[in-house]
């Protein structure tokens, strides 16, 4: 499965609206010549950057915690865990648009 798309996507104004990046399943970059130096340069920017302290929060889960979080507005992973016990973690996903649209008909029945 291939799927092609820009790492950081932004807004009509230019704002960041959406980081795509994973490591673990990044292909090889399918760029002109003509911007690949340049693209290399500031993708070793942002990974250089993604390992600072002052970009970073972390949050140790215990059981019973839930973390909620925009998956296209942070980049998320984990730095260990102890494999004493259960573990069990579960994920959820919400499409954009349905949460959105969800959201425009309660703001209607409860601001009326």
């Amino acid at each position: 499965m291939y799927h092609y798309h820009p790492v950081i996507n932004l807004d009509h104004l230019g704002n960041i609206v959406e980081i795509k990046y994973n490591a673990h399943i990044a292909e090889i970059f399918d760029l002109p010549e003509s911007v690949m130096h340049d693209y290399y340069v500031a993708y070793r920017d942002l990974m250089q950057r993604l390992q600072l302290p002052k970009y970073q929060i972390q949050i140790e889960l215990v059981e019973g915690m839930m973390a909620v979080f925009d998956n296209r507005r942070m980049l998320h992973g984990r730095q260990s865990y102890e494999a004493t016990g259960k573990r069990h973690l579960r994920g959820c996903y919400v499409d954009r648009t349905e949460f959105k649209s969800r959201l425009r008909v309660l703001a209607k029945r409860y601001t009326s």
